[in-house]
């Protein structure tokens, strides 16, 4: 058995500059908000949901209506014609899904859903997105869905839980309603007095 005692070049944490780790800057700096939770995070889509799919329904049977409509004044509906109506039914559900996130996240960073629970999308410095970061975080949003959700699942294992669409974007989701996220500062003890 080697003797119990330290090994020659071997370095305790007590040694480490953990300053001076290259570690990236989310990592290093708490964020200024409390980072929303999954629990908030998928209530809040539960409650979207039936928002977008009620604008979803209405949008496609308008286009596909429309669509069909357009073939029966050339003549007799065909084949293709229906076909050019289910594609425009859905061009008008993408169209319904990049209006209702971009134009909510854009505007004020909440969809109804996230209003409701009181967390909102900002970028990593704690202000406003813009239209053009929600539109690739949309974009991120629609690739995270594509591989069965996959995407989504970034968010459990991300120390901010952040999917690959605020990755993308540069965007977390915080609590508007809770202080500074303290989970990475020291702890103060109250004294009772």
């Amino acid at each position: 058995h080697p003797a119990w005692g330290p090994v020659a070049g071997e370095v305790f944490d007590h040694e480490v500059d953990w300053n001076r780790l290259a570690l990236p800057e989310e990592l290093r700096v708490p964020p200024p908000l409390g980072t929303a939770g999954i629990a908030r995070r998928g209530i809040a889509l539960l409650v979207d949901a039936p928002f977008l799919l009620i604008l979803s329904i209405l949008a496609m049977t308008t286009a596909y209506l429309v669509a069909l409509g357009g073939g029966t004044v050339a003549g007799a509906v065909t084949v293709q014609t229906k076909l050019w109506g289910v594609a425009a039914a859905l061009g008008a559900a993408v169209a319904v899904s990049f209006a209702y996130h971009v134009v909510s996240w854009g505007g004020g960073g909440q969809t109804p859903g996230k209003m409701l629970m009181g967390v909102q999308v900002v970028r990593q410095d704690g202000a406003a997105i813009g239209y053009g970061r929600a539109f690739v975080r949309w974009i991120g949003y629609c690739c995270a869905l594509l591989p069965l959700g996959l995407g989504f699942v970034l968010a459990l294992m991300h120390p901010r839980r952040r999917g690959l669409h605020d990755l993308l974007a540069g965007t977390r989701v915080v609590r508007v309603d809770a202080g500074p996220d303290l989970s990475h500062d020291s702890h103060e003890v109250k004294r009772s007095g």
